[in-house]
């Protein structure tokens, strides 16, 4: 028969719950999907071209805009729409374009990136206004 935890899990995935741990198995559940959101990257050596271009939006995200075929972004998954949140350890978002740019051109590299699309707060009108 499964274990108690087996049956958790198997009871989360179901959408159920699975007694008094049902929240917990929950909470578990969105940690692990947000964890599918994310991945980092690194670079170890010298390369200059990523074969990536960058737009830096005006509530201060940092966009993957393209990527190039064969290159070095495209081998390691990276796509245009996801956002970097962390470049060598740094929060993307507050470095501002200057200093972000400085960052990339260190090595080694390590880039840390959210696929999740996410749009900017659209405030009280959820957006019905905006066009």
């Amino acid at each position: 028969p499964p274990s108690k935890k087996n049956q958790a899990d198997d009871g989360a995935a179901k959408g159920g719950t699975a007694g008094a741990g049902g929240a917990k198995a929950k909470a578990t559940t969105e940690a692990a999907l947000l964890k599918l959101t994310t991945y980092t990257v690194h670079l170890h050596d010298a390369q200059e071209n990523l074969g990536l271009t960058w737009k830096f939006e005006a509530d201060n995200r940092v966009l993957v805009e393209q990527v190039a075929s064969q290159s070095w972004a495209a081998m390691h998954k990276i796509k245009a729409g996801h956002t970097c949140t962390q470049i060598n350890g740094k929060d993307a978002q507050k470095l501002g374009k200057q200093r972000f740019k400085m960052q990339l051109a260190k090595r080694p590299l390590q880039l840390t990136f959210d696929k999740a699309k996410k749009a900017p707060d659209a405030g009280i009108f959820g957006g019905f206004f905006a066009g």
